[in-house]
Formats: structure tokens, sequence, C-alpha cells
């Protein structure tokens, strides 16, 4: 409650032929995604939301609720097909 992820990039060789999934389980929190032009896009992820984003851009969370935020990240090969 009241937590954040802070600003960063999932770098690494694991993450290179990736794409990453969140599914909101509990809490609301603002999500926010960084351009490389420092623009940044913010959307408020609420219990049930299921996205998509570009996480080798810079990114992060706060839990903007008062309730724990659970999140089932995944990640999945990458294939053009994806959304």
């Amino acid at each position: 409650i009241g937590g954040e992820t802070k600003k960063h990039i999932d770098f690494g060789t694991y993450y290179l032929n990736k794409d990453r999934y969140h599914l909101a389980i509990s809490g609301k929190y603002l999500y926010t995604v960084w351009d490389d032009d420092g623009t940044k896009e913010e959307i408020v992820i609420e219990p049930g939301t299921f996205f998509w984003f570009d996480n080798k851009k810079n990114h992060g969370a706060i839990n903007i609720s008062d309730e724990v935020r659970v999140a089932f990240v995944f990640d999945v090969p990458f294939h053009p097909s994806n959304p």
C-alpha cells in the first residue's frame, strides 16, 4: 500500500526476445512508460485489467489505492503477431 516500483528498464539477455504482460489482480496503480524522447504515457490500472507494455523502455508504477497491489506478470516469446 502506497508502494512504488521506481522508473527502470528490464534489461539482459532474458528480455531480448520476450514480450511482457500484466494482469492486475488487486489494488489500483498508476503505470507510466517513458518514450526515448522523454515523453511519458500514464494509465490508471484497475483490478481485472490485462495489458502489454514495452518493458524495454523506462517504466514504473505507483500504488494509488488502499489495497495491496497484486499483479500476475508473465513473459511470452516475442512474435510479430503479439498485440
